[in-house]
């Protein structure tokens, strides 16, 4: 791997970098061990390079986008947020995206080069609409906060966040142009911090400064695996339906009315099921990290693959997510590939089947 341009702020350096969707991202400023421990009684933030944001204003900028996503957005409220997807007419996902709805704008945040799929959706259904959007990717910097006592720092910020609602969010007072939301991606407590991209360096060295961890990708990837949060681009692409992705839960009202794509996802709750889906995966401790795309067996017949993995420093022992065949997607299903066995387990219970 060639050695990343680190961004002028990002100090101290990290030892390493991660690949993701065509960028590299921070790891290795220590070991994964060491850091999941210390996550475990502190909490920590990990830089995310180069994400998407796009930015919505206007007086019809809920409505519209409520008209395109998977979620309910009409009746948020200032403040509030959701997870949702941007769907074709027949239903099959164009993008992931996070919503913040704020007093003036909407703000979509989404995972690495995702701006030009997003925008292209958006402008092709924009007809007469009071509706602006802006790719402010460039202009925007994002933090993600991890750990067991963030819940702590997050109220003497006086932004108290019930991590039971994701996506609610707060300004931090004391960090003008900055908001933090609380987020589910992980399977403790988290929320993503977003603000102005010329502030990123104060905003990083205050957070340190506030007793976080610098901690990169390769703690923050088996945690969002063991979570079951799929990105989009990744475990997830334009030939997948939503309910293919595990997060249906989060990111799927089935009562809100019409968008586009609704049809084709309404009728597959109401008559069929899904042949497929994200499953998290566990393999044995001395197994090699397979690579995406490695093939999984059931019952010596395809069974699926695998979508992304890592090693797990809690854990220690392999964990992947991987599109898994409905016939052997339930918890508890061992499965075979090359890195040797795994199991399907249910995301976000510490390893239970």
């Amino acid at each position: 791997m060639t050695q990343p341009q680190w961004p002028p702020w990002l100090l101290p350096v990290p030892g390493e970098g991660y690949p993701f969707l065509g960028t590299i991202q921070p790891a290795g400023w220590e070991s994964p061990e060491l850091l999941w421990d210390r996550l475990q009684q502190g909490w920590g933030a990990t830089p995310l390079l180069d994400w998407t944001v796009v930015q919505l204003t206007g007086t019809d900028r809920q409505g519209f986008l409520h008209n395109l996503c998977t979620n309910e957005v009409r009746s948020l409220s200032p403040g509030q947020g959701t997870e949702a997807f941007l769907t074709d007419p027949k239903g099959h996902v164009v993008g992931q995206v996070f919503v913040l709805v704020e007093e003036e704008q909407l703000r979509l945040v989404a995972v690495p080069g995702s701006s030009q799929a997003v925008l292209a959706h958006l402008e092709y259904y924009h007809i007469v609409e009071d509706v602006q959007f802006a790719d402010c990717s460039g202009e925007q910097a994002l933090f993600l906060l991890q750990g067991a006592r963030l819940s702590e720092v997050l109220d003497r910020w006086q932004c108290p966040l019930p991590p039971e609602q994701p996506w609610r969010h707060a300004p931090v007072a004391e960090q003008p142009g900055w908001r933090v939301a609380a987020v589910d991606w992980l399977p403790g407590p988290g929320a993503l911090a977003v603000g102005p991209a010329q502030a990123a360096g104060s905003f990083w060295a205050w957070l340190q400064e506030q007793g976080a961890v610098p901690v990169g990708f390769d703690v923050l990837e088996p945690g969002r695996i063991e979570q079951g949060m799929p990105w989009f681009g990744l475990d997830i692409t334009q030939e997948n339906l939503p309910q293919e992705s595990g997060r249906t839960r989060q990111a799927v009202s089935f009562t809100k009315g019409c968008y586009v794509g609704q049809e084709t996802v309404a009728r597959l709750e109401n008559l069929g099921h899904v042949n497929r889906q994200v499953r998290l995966l566990r393999w044995d401790a001395q197994a090699p990290v397979p690579s995406p795309g490695t093939e999984l067996q059931y019952q010596d017949k395809p069974a699926g693959q695998v979508t992304s993995a890592a090693w797990h420093p809690g854990w220690r022992c392999p964990v992947g997510l991987g599109l898994v065949r409905r016939e052997a997607f339930a918890p508890g299903t061992q499965l075979q590939s090359p890195s040797g066995p795994c199991q399907v387990l249910l995301p976000g219970r510490g390893g239970e089947p």
